[in-house]
């Protein structure tokens, strides 16, 4: 790996992890979690051995469409 490679912030990112969307969303990292292995998650989940990552523009349009996420 470069040393002077650069970290992209999270609000820059195409896809985030857990605890980034987490965090970026401002949901508890636990309901993410909920959120990302719900039946609909496969719409914005991709497995990448075993953490998930969960596609930004995809997440964007499941949110605009459930007003509930965790009830």
């Amino acid at each position: 790996m470069p040393k002077n490679h650069e970290i992209v912030p999270i609000h820059l990112k195409a896809a985030l992890t857990i605890f980034e969307c987490a965090e970026l969303y401002s949901i508890g990292a636990n309901n993410m979690r909920k959120i990302a292995t719900s039946t609909d998650a496969f719409m914005f989940t991709r497995k990448v051995g075993n953490k998930t990552i969960i596609i930004r523009k995809e997440f964007d349009k499941y949110i605009e469409k459930h007003q509930v996420l965790i009830a």
